[in-house]
């Protein structure tokens, strides 16, 4: 499909995600291989606009989803709380165990991590807005 249409079902299904994920390599390339710059008065060099390509593709990384849990400080602490047991624990088994720990400490860190992420999500929101405003302004100069 992407070789006729440019897209296939598997983007369409997680178009956000998918976006997110092609455009920081497409941005990176272009800053790293590209001939050509704007040469407007926002770029007004040809390293100007290897810089704005290079903090884009960043900025769409720093929103990835998987990229905003890794700022969660409550991370391991709440991976970790969890009772786990190991597949050699369970005779027969090929998978781990995981049960939910009702202690004192795992619920109080599991409020921590989700609260959280409460937070970065919001974040994630209106960095999104932000870069992908800033992309819009961007789209006629976005060719090489």
């Amino acid at each position: 499909m992407r070789a006729t249409k440019g897209w296939c079902y598997t983007d369409v299904w997680e178009l956000g995600y998918w976006l997110l994920e092609i455009l920081p390599p497409m941005f990176k390339h272009m800053a790293a291989h590209g001939c050509s710059y704007p040469g407007n008065d926002e770029f007004p060099t040809y390293e100007t606009w290897q810089a704005w390509l290079r903090k884009m593709a960043a900025d769409i990384e720093y929103v990835q989803e998987e990229n905003v849990e890794k700022r969660n400080e409550y991370k391991e602490d709440f991976h970790n709380s969890f009772n786990m047991r190991p597949p050699e624990e369970e005779p027969g088994s090929k998978f781990v165990t995981i049960t939910w720990n009702e202690s004192p400490d795992h619920k109080e860190i599991t409020k921590k991590y989700f609260e959280r992420m409460k937070e970065l999500d919001a974040e994630r929101r209106e960095k999104l807005i932000l870069v992908f405003t800033e992309l819009a302004r961007k789209i006629p100069t976005l060719w090489d």
